[in-house]
């Protein structure tokens, strides 16, 4: 037999996977200890970690790849790990972590070993006893127990009604009880899978289902505090439908009828690209009635503009079909039909900049021009950074080089940052300008910061972010230029973000003065007066410590802790995490 390969986790790449957020919350779960290690084994491990909730957390290996799951909404619906799966990840390389580990592996092999030891009668007075200690459970066996020897028709009206059972919500579902009210909905949508191995009439049975479970969960959302859980749950029934059409192979049009029902009357429900997806089980006939009802419901739709009244509202209810017809016209590889449905809905910058990059894409850059002038006119006071960015790229190519110069200097100007400052300046030099923009940005810069300085204003832009000696000393960063950036830094108010960003670009060749930035930081970080805080600021300290040790000046650091500790004795959890940093 081949041995499964052994769980390795790397934190490295989890921690980089997930951002710093939800890696410090994770790190904070796992030093307070809210992680259970229910079960383990070489290559899984299995845990309760306590939250706002408790979740079922879980890594393990699938040949050479590291699959993780987590009963949290938040892992449903954001891409990379989540806070639970961080703290156990953290857990299992402590110490402490490994034992605890090693400890589940052996209990859970001790309870395998026993129950196979038991007689079957035995075993089904311990689930039933389970059961009644969790309705959820019992719920789930009387289904299957109903549902086992019992014939299509009977089978269909017993799931309807777990389904009815299951999504209501007898009033308000507030975030707290959603977890439970999602997991009974999810334990049906398991039944209904399974339901379809039966053979082809049960697959119909759930094939006639799914509707009504979507029907349910879209009436659902108007009473519940969700946080991704009912959508889910809709994709959940979408990977369903699929796979009961495909056992079951119903009629084409018949097919695509319930298709195109559940596409135009559903709010949250969402078919991926089902003209390809179902093209097989559709046929010609069903492919040819979905095609016809799009093109029915698109020609009654009117040309939408921004001065149109609900203009937002209606291009929303519009959505569905408009990427429905987008999916026929590429499925033709058709770009005039492309542009036709895409023009038909031109509320937003947004809108006409899909018809500019679907232009750009093909070779039509006269067309990109055109609606691009048209998006500069229409949105003149109100230009997004993509649409200037865009259009000075489309102005450019068409030989109009001062034009885009002049629209991203005036965006520029208006609000300065370093994405802005690049774009201008390399758009420059690929036009082969001879002008010094890099040097007017910074003057123009270096005179607003003085001015604000002067002033007494703070933040010109009504955030600490858009502060413009940060902007200047981002710039100067970019470039490599650590001694300007540094003059900035001395002479004038900047944020605790850029400072960092400074002391990081300066760990090499200024330990000391970068020391000092992160010392500044632990300060600031310690007058939030709470743990997260209290861990960051830790975190600035021992950066402190490592390039005070590399400039020589330990004792000066060492005073400093001296310090924190004398000022600070009244925070006694900050005093316990220096202490665990610096014994």
């Amino acid at each position: 037999m081949k041995q499964a390969p052994s769980l390795t986790i790397d934190l490295a790449l989890l921690e980089e996977e997930c951002g710093p957020s939800t890696w410090t919350r994770g790190r904070t779960y796992a030093r307070d200890g809210r992680i259970e290690i229910t079960s383990a084994g070489a290559d899984q491990v299995k845990a309760l970690v306590q939250g706002t909730e408790t979740y079922w957390t879980a890594f393990q290996m699938l040949g050479e790849e590291l699959v993780m799951d987590c009963s949290c909404p938040a892992f449903a619906k954001y891409h990379g790990p989540c806070k639970h799966l961080v703290a156990l990840a953290i857990t299992l390389t402590s110490p402490e972590g490994r034992k605890r580990k090693s400890a589940a592996a052996d209990s859970s092999a001790r309870l395998h070993a026993y129950l196979r030891k038991q007689p079957l009668d035995k075993l089904v007075e311990l689930v039933l006893d389970a059961a009644e200690a969790q309705p959820d459970l019992k719920q789930r066996l009387t289904l299957q127990a109903d549902t086992a020897e019992a014939e299509p028709a009977e089978t269909a009206r017993i799931l309807k009604k777990a389904i009815t059972a299951a999504t209501q919500t007898r009033g308000f579902v507030d975030y707290r009880r959603m977890p439970a009210w999602a997991n009974k909905v999810d334990a049906v949508l398991d039944h209904l899978r399974a339901t379809l191995d039966s053979g082809r009439a049960p697959a119909q049975a759930v094939l006639e289902l799914v509707p009504y479970l979507v029907q349910r969960l879209e009436k659902a959302v108007e009473n519940c505090d969700d946080d991704g859980h009912i959508g889910f749950l809709l994709d959940r029934s979408a990977g369903l439908l699929f796979a009961a059409a495909k056992a079951a192979q119903p009629e084409g049009v018949a097919l695509a009828r319930l298709l195109q029902h559940l596409d135009s009357e559903c709010a949250y429900f969402e078919l991926d690209d089902p003209i390809s997806t179902y093209a097989d089980l559709l046929g010609e006939a069903g492919q040819k009635v979905f095609v016809e009802a799009i093109e029915a419901e698109w020609q009654g739709l009117k040309a939408l503009r921004p001065d149109d009244k609900d203009a937002h509202a209606q291009s929303m209810d519009r959505r569905a079909l408009t990427n429905r017809r987008l999916e026929l016209a590429r499925a033709r590889d058709d770009v005039e039909m492309q542009i036709e449905t895409l023009a038909k809905t031109l509320v937003t910058q947004h809108h006409y900049l899909n018809i500019v990059e679907l232009c750009q894409a093909t070779g039509r850059d006269d067309q990109a021009k055109s609606w691009i002038e048209e998006a500069l006119w229409l949105f003149d006071k109100q230009k997004t950074n993509e649409l200037v960015e865009t259009a000075a790229e489309v102005l450019a190519a068409a030989g109009e080089a001062d034009r885009a110069l002049a629209l991203l200097w005036e965006a520029f100007v208006e609000s300065p940052s370093l994405s802005r400052y690049r774009t201008l300046t390399q758009t420059a030099k690929a036009a082969g300008v001879s002008e010094d923009w890099p040097r007017r940005c910074l003057d123009h810069l270096e005179e607003v910061t003085a001015a604000e300085e002067v002033e007494g204003s703070g933040p010109r832009y009504g955030w600490e972010a858009f502060r413009s000696a940060d902007v200047l000393i981002e710039i100067h960063l970019s470039e490599k230029h650590l001694a300007e950036a540094w003059a900035i830094a001395k002479t004038y108010t900047i944020s605790s973000r850029i400072s960092e960003q400074l002391a990081r670009a300066s760990e090499s060749t200024r330990p000391a003065e970068a020391a000092g930035i992160y010392e500044a930081l632990a300060e600031t970080a310690i007058k939030q007066t709470n743990r997260s805080s209290y861990e960051e600021a830790c975190e600035h300290l021992g950066k402190a410590s490592a390039l005070r040790e590399r400039a020589g000046q330990i004792d000066r650091f060492a005073d400093l802790l001296a310090d924190l500790r004398r000022r600070h004795k009244a925070k006694r959890t900050f005093i316990a995490l220096l202490a665990e940093q610096f014994p």
